[in-house]
């Protein structure tokens, strides 16, 4: 795993089929092989090399809050302004740190979650959607290797949000069949983002207790470090929240969208997950520990909360959506955690840190 990874902000992502079309043919150009590779991800150094940007421009005046900074930070993300396929060249070396994670460790998914966290450049780049047989990894998943494996799930589920983010933006500026097919492609990085999700905490919570946990407190970080600060999941609730109002009533009624919204609440279960499984299910999480000392409701109860403010609206119709950006959206309770942000927050407290 790189000590950075560099993600594009979120402002800079593809906004339409165009763009998102002009980004794919500039990676294909730069690495042909991407769409043809035999096994993914890709082992080969010299594709690590293609997906660097060769140069990326400082940060839009003002910067992003510093909430955004602080999580990203600890997660080892910088931002940059950097080519329109910058998101997709991230997602390539993110899935690459994941794969070599589980030749090194193995991991407790199933194999259809590994394929759909490791192969979902192949949306977009076409080629094999199955990541080729693993190597059990056998290395013992020491304090560093979680704290390891909690950063490279964590910055394989911010690409993969992003992913979802620009899937909903071609959608909306498309119409009918093209407008279906985008919102078909969301719902399955919604699905490979649930697995990243997982992936992240795969290991043992007493593991997460004593090496994880204790870095996400002051003074490795601000007193109630949260995946409320996700800066992904926050731009990802935005377009959440205007979403069924730019849908055609066919789409709003197919298939693809009702798939989309069942991948997100497998996101959001998969925080809950997280959470539960690190010690949410029975106390509060890192931030509620600060906003609310005392608090008796769990991390676990807390995420689940949030869960439901994000896609019950959505099911509601174009009307009831609107209401659900005002109640769960970025600016309110969709800073308060969420698919990413809470599960990027962490677990008991992390994930649950992230509410």
């Amino acid at each position: 795993m790189d000590a950075v990874l560099l993600l594009a902000f979120p402002d800079d992502l593809p906004k339409t089929p165009a763009e998102l079309a002009r980004a794919e043919r500039s990676l294909l150009e730069a690495a042909p092989e991407l769409a043809s590779s035999a096994a993914r991800p890709r082992l080969r150094p010299e594709l690590g090399e293609v997906a660097r940007p060769e140069s990326t421009a400082a940060a839009a005046s003002g910067g992003p809050p510093e909430e955004f900074t602080e999580h990203d930070a600890f997660f080892g993300v910088t931002r940059g302004h950097g080519g329109p396929d910058l998101f997709l060249r991230t997602l390539v070396l993110a899935e690459d740190d994941a794969w070599q994670d589980v030749r090194r460790h193995g991991t407790s998914l199933s194999d259809e979650e590994r394929d759909r966290m490791l192969t979902a450049d192949s949306l977009f780049l076409g080629g094999p959607a199955e990541a080729g047989t693993a190597p059990a990894g056998t290395d013992a998943m020491n304090q560093r290797a979680c704290m390891g494996r909690w950063r490279t799930g964590h910055r394989l589920f911010f690409t993969l949000l992003q992913s979802i983010a620009v899937s909903i933006r071609c959608a909306t500026s498309a119409a009918g069949t093209a407008q279906r097919e985008h919102l078909a492609r969301a719902g399955r990085l919604g699905r490979a983002t649930a697995a990243a999700m997982r992936f992240a905490a795969d290991f043992d919570p007493g593991l997460y207790a004593r090496s994880v946990r204790p870095e996400m407190t002051p003074p490795q970080v601000r007193a109630g470090f949260s995946g409320a600060q996700t800066r992904d999941h926050d731009h990802l609730v935005r377009l959440l929240h205007t979403l069924p109002a730019h849908l055609d009533p066919a789409t709003r009624r197919s298939t693809a969208y009702t798939d989309l919204l069942d991948a997100l609440d497998q996101v959001y279960d998969a925080h809950v997950h997280v959470c539960s499984r690190f010690g949410g299910d029975t106390a509060p999480s890192l931030r509620m520990d600060v906003a609310e000392p005392g608090s008796t409701e769990t991390g676990a109860q807390r995420a689940h909360h949030f869960a439901h403010l994000r896609t019950d609206p959505l099911r509601g119709g174009v009307g009831e959506a609107g209401q659900a950006g005002d109640v769960g959206g970025a600016g309110g309770a969709g800073n308060e955690g969420g698919a990413g942000d809470a599960g990027d927050g962490g677990g008991a407290g992390d994930a649950g840190d992230a509410e």
